[in-house]
């Protein structure tokens, strides 16, 4: 079952998402109304710097700052990225105070001129969608196999994942709806976007303003899981007002 969902303005939103960092959950924006015609108009949008607290999960939590360019760099390689799904809806279940949901969520449905729905993973699935975009989180997949059937229905699927671990319930769905299209994204508060791959290709591909960082120590005698270290531009992912630019960031193998 699909209920409407009241409308947003897209400028009253955006301006909402970048001061008070709140998701407007059951509600629906329509992104086309701001007109943005190429990043640069995106660019004049957003605040020259944002925060994004770290989730403290192994630590205390850290605020990591990035500005408006690193931003709408990564969010328009994320929109290059899925224009090709021609998505008629982002349904967004990642919170909007995250890197990962505010540049999938909002600023690349921005870039393509895109209608969003903001819901929690328990919510009714929108109504009217044909081609629809999943932002999703870990829990949004158990939501996805309970509605085997609406799924097969629509004309086209796709849905990106963050960083964690895909769960059993995505298998389950993969299965079921093979023509899911599936768009993993690795990022981190900390690094801001590192790599996508695509429909289960083993390999990760880099962002365009990431490199794998050079080897301090000497190469393992055979293959061996190794901490994937990686550099970014500038900047990237700087802590504090005056913080240099930080060193490769390393993630577990």
């Amino acid at each position: 079952m699909t209920t409407a969902t009241p409308g947003l303005s897209a400028a009253l939103c955006l301006d909402d998402v970048l001061t008070r960092r709140a998701t407007p959950f059951g509600h629906g924006v329509d992104w086309s109304d701001l007109g943005i015609r190429d990043d640069g108009d995106l660019l004049a949008m957003l605040p020259p710097r944002l925060p994004f607290e770290a989730s403290g999960a192994t630590g205390t939590p850290v605020v990591w700052w990035r500005t408006r360019e690193q931003l709408v760099r990564e969010a328009r390689h994320g929109a290059e990225l899925l224009a090709a799904a021609s998505a008629d809806v982002f349904v967004v279940h990642a919170p909007l105070r995250d890197p990962y949901g505010l540049l999938f969520g909002c600023l690349v449905p921005a870039l393509l001129g895109r209608r969003a729905h903001y819901a929690r993973t328990g919510d009714p699935l929108p109504p009217e969608a044909h081609r629809p975009l999943f932002v999703a989180v870990p829990s949004t997949w158990e939501r996805l196999r309970r509605s085997l059937r609406e799924l097969r229905g629509y004309e086209r699927l796709t849905v990106t994942h963050g960083t964690a671990p895909l769960p059993d319930d995505a298998v389950a769905v993969r299965r079921a709806v093979p023509r899911l299209s599936l768009v993993e994204v690795h990022s981190s508060t900390e690094t801001g976007l590192v790599g996508t791959r695509a429909d289960g290709d083993w390999d990760f591909t880099l962002a365009p303003d990431v490199a794998f960082a050079p080897r301090r120590d000497a190469a393992p005698a055979a293959p061996a899981p190794v901490p994937l270290a990686v550099g970014g531009a500038p900047g990237a992912g700087a802590r504090g007002p005056r913080a240099p630019a930080p060193p490769p960031h390393a993630e577990p193998g």
